[in-house]
């Protein structure tokens, strides 16, 4: 039986391109396509969040810059999945006595994101605890849809139209891991924040601290985080 000189080289020419691995088996009925894992993207650094000077008004000068470590933390942000941390402060340097000076305080920590809706709401109920102060809520935009903003004054100082409260909880640890003392002796505003895996705390304080500085300085630090 004799075969076309065509149907010959066809099937020797399919038989070579299968064994240089240039065909493709087809797939089995119902075999799902093999996935590629999910890189894991790690934390951002929080080093490279930190304010520079020239992110604050002018009058500021840097005099703490440091991480947090695993030891400093309490188990409330360790069950809270605490990964890292970091505090940056600055003073200011107007001529008035020290106990005058406004302080900024940037505190920074990394947190799994789906946790961050109620871990801003227990750093904003912390934070609202001195009872020597009474505090207000300011209105926030821009900082996403978590974001709290309060300010607090010394006494019975109450900015016309604001609906003041005083702080009754105890000193409690916050997440942080430092611990709250039942009275301050100074005013302050704050912003609570996060994005991404990102939490942070832009606060001001000080005689009279301006809430319209915390924003601005918390609305440059929000726009650090990638």
């Amino acid at each position: 039986m004799k075969f076309p000189l065509c149907l010959v080289l066809t099937v020797l020419l399919c038989g070579i391109l299968a064994a240089g691995g240039c065909t493709t088996a087809p797939a089995s009925p119902g075999t799902a396509a093999p996935t590629v894992p999910a890189t894991h993207v790690p934390a951002v650094p929080l080093s490279s969040l930190v304010l520079l000077r020239t992110d604050l008004p002018d009058g500021y000068l840097m005099t703490t810059n440091q991480e947090k470590n695993a030891s400093e933390m309490g188990s409330l942000a360790k069950d809270l999945g605490w990964q890292a941390g970091y505090v940056a402060e600055f003073t200011g340097t107007a001529d008035v006595p020290e106990n005058m000076q406004n302080i900024v305080r940037q505190s920074l920590a990394t947190y799994p994101e789906g946790s961050m809706a109620s871990i801003i709401a227990s750093v904003n109920r912390t934070d609202q605890s001195y009872t020597d102060l009474r505090y207000y809520d300011f209105p926030i935009s821009g900082l996403g849809a978590n974001a709290r903003g309060f300010a607090a004054n010394v006494g019975n100082s109450t900015p016309p139209g604001a609906s003041a409260t005083t702080g009754s909880l105890p000193g409690v640890v916050d997440l942080g891991g430092e611990t709250s003392e039942n009275t301050l002796g100074q005013s302050i505003a704050e912003v609570i924040f996060s994005k991404g895996t990102t939490l942070e705390v832009i606060r001001i304080t000080g005689p009279a601290p301006n809430p319209d500085d915390v924003l601005a300085i918390a609305r440059k630090a929000y726009s650090k985080i990638p």
